[in-house]
């Protein structure tokens, strides 16, 4: 584990992946808004990158071989970046917080994807090819600006679906369409 949480770096301290063992990274409520262009770590799988100012993920050449739990919350993100898809082993991304307005077609390629937290971001729209994530059962979709959703999501494995403070719980019919097509979904509202 290495903490490096509330230092107000203004630059990431790339000296971090110079360090092969460390399979926890907590960078979290510094003022970090670039990332380098190169991001490689063999044994990291968790990294916390909360409470910064990064505006662009993930960076050109980022490879974290067993990345499982990436946290981006509340940082500047406007949009993911196309290859998101090369963190291949990732299952819970958290993105909450950041003022995204759509997601790139390669995070739906994220097949260990299980939990997706997009809370109080700007998305307004979501995908069919969210249906691509067979392994979804966690969804967080409060706050969002969201009026409904792909009709795939019925076919997702989908466990929890928070849709809490969007524009969908003020549709009384939609929520009980909802809830019939995801009768085995604890669902939020």
């Amino acid at each position: 584990l290495l903490e490096l949480s509330g230092n107000n770096f203004p630059d990431f301290q790339e000296q971090i992946l110079s360090m092969p063992r460390l399979s926890v990274i907590r960078y979290k409520a510094n003022l970090t808004k670039n990332l380098p262009d190169k991001m490689l770590h063999t044994e990291c799988m968790q990294l916390d990158l909360s409470e910064n100012k990064i505006e662009v993920f993930p960076p050109k050449k980022f490879k974290f071989l067993r990345l499982t739990n990436l946290t981006l919350k509340d940082n500047n993100l406007q949009e993911l970046g196309e290859h998101i898809d090369t963190v291949d082993t990732l299952r819970n991304p958290n993105l909450a917080e950041n003022p995204i307005i759509d997601l790139p077609s390669s995070l739906y390629n994220l097949r260990n994807l299980g939990v997706l937290v997009l809370a109080n971001t700007n998305i307004t729209l979501l995908s069919e090819e969210l249906g691509k994530l067979q392994g979804l059962f966690s969804l967080n979709l409060r706050g969002t600006q969201l009026r409904r959703l792909p009709e795939i999501i019925s076919k997702l494995p989908l466990k929890r679906l928070d849709i809490s403070n969007t524009p969908m719980i003020a549709d009384k019919a939609y929520i009980k369409y909802l809830k019939q097509k995801l009768p085995k979904t604890k669902l939020i509202c």
